[in-house]
C-alpha cells in the first residue's frame, strides 16, 4: 500500500506476503494452491484501486457497522399468503450468540484470539 497524491493505492501482493499470512492463519498453502491464492488476491487490487475514483467528500465516516446491523428492524411480510404484498425478501440477521457459536473461544460477546503482536 502507498500514497499517491491524496489517494491511497494498493500495489500487488508478493508471494512472501501470502506465505506469511497463510502461516499466521495456519493455512497450508503450497504449490499451485499458493499460486492460485496469489493470482486471486492480485486480481482484486485493480478493483480496490478503482475505489479511489469515488468522491466520498460528502460521506460521513462511521467507526463500525456492527451496532448498525444489530439495530436495524427485521422486515415483516404484510401477508404470509400473498407474496405480492411482501415488502422485502431480506434474510434475518444473526445475533451475537449465533455469530459466536462456532468460535473456538469467546468472552463477553467478543472473539478471543491468540496474541500476535508483542508490546
Amino acid at each position: 500500500m502507498g500514497i499517491k497524491g491524496d489517494s491511497i493505492f494498493v500495489r500487488d501482493i508478493t508471494r512472501e506476503e501470502v506465505m506469511k499470512v497463510a502461516k499466521t492463519s495456519k493455512l497450508d498453502l503450497q504449490g499451485s494452491a499458493l499460486d492460485e491464492m496469489l493470482e486471486s488476491l492480485n486480481g482484486i487490487m485493480p478493483h480496490i484501486n478503482k475505489l479511489n475514483e469515488v468522491d466520498t467528500s460528502n460521506v460521513e465516516p462511521f467507526a463500525h457497522t456492527y451496532a448498525t446491523i444489530l439495530s436495524q428492524p427485521q422486515p415483516q411480510s404484510q401477508s404470509p399468503h400473498n407474496h405480492q404484498d411482501d415488502k422485502t425478501t431480506e434474510t434475518p440477521r444473526l445475533g451475537v450468540d449465533a455469530m459466536l457459536s462456532n468460535a473456538p473461544k469467546s468472552q463477553d460477546g467478543y472473539y478471543q484470539v491468540p496474541k500476535v503482536v508483542d508490546s
